[in-house]
């Protein structure tokens, strides 16, 4: 199968056994055609020839009549496009999440941020364009902004934003400065020896320095 979930299985499977399976479609585009219905005999690879004005389509005629469509029937093959687009998007946004993402290195890091609101991603910039490439430790929707999808009206020279929209900029921002992300919840820090310990609910990253960004919770 594909789609965002499966492919984020696929990373926490490689970053933990150095493998991943291969990810693929699951149902051919002839199989979600409206109306596809599975031959009996699966021993058969070809259809047969039918004349001009037979109701079977061609094997070639992968896309439907939208002439003869029904109202039905267009507005199915609409949302059925507009899904393929939203897979694609998300395919895309998970190729580049894995350009920047946390990879265990042989030396612990220089900071380590955790929170990836706009505090965190605020240090992280600074972090960044000080070449201390920062590792920003914040769950995939956490956060206030990214998690509510409240509209920001607030923010000086933001207008018509949204908090997902102002985090995924400022991430954008962060990452083209050399920050990198992992996706994971903090559940300890070990401060008690040299380097500092992080763990998360998958791995432990070492560092010697420490920024707590996490906000506040909001009552509302």
């Amino acid at each position: 199968c594909m789609g965002a979930a499966a492919n984020q299985l696929s990373r926490r499977l490689k970053k933990k056994y150095k493998s991943a399976p291969q990810v693929g479609e699951r149902f051919s585009a002839e199989m979600r055609q409206p109306g596809y219905k599975k031959p009996k005999d699966d021993t058969k690879t070809e259809a047969p020839t039918k004349s001009a004005g037979s109701s079977t389509s061609s094997p070639t005629a992968n896309q439907p009549n939208l002439h003869l469509a029904t109202k039905e029937q267009l507005m199915e093959e609409i949302e059925k496009r507009l899904d393929a687009e939203r897979d694609e998007q998300v395919e895309n946004d998970d190729d580049d999440e894995d350009q920047h993402s946390w990879e265990k290195g042989d030396f612990p890091e220089k900071v380590v941020i955790v929170g990836g609101g706009p505090a965190g991603m605020s240090a992280a910039i600074y972090a960044a364009r000080a070449g201390l490439t920062p590792v920003v430790i914040a769950p995939p929707m956490g956060g206030q902004l990214q998690g509510k999808g409240v509209d920001v009206e607030n923010y000086p020279g933001l207008a018509n934003m949204t908090g997902p929209g102002v985090v995924a900029a400022m991430r954008n921002q962060a990452a083209s400065f050399g920050a990198v992300f992992e996706g994971d919840v903090v559940v300890d820090v070990n401060a008690s020896g040299r380097p500092l310990q992080v763990r998360t609910n998958s791995t432990v990253i070492e560092t010697h320095t420490i920024i707590v960004a996490t906000g506040a919770e909001s009552r509302w």
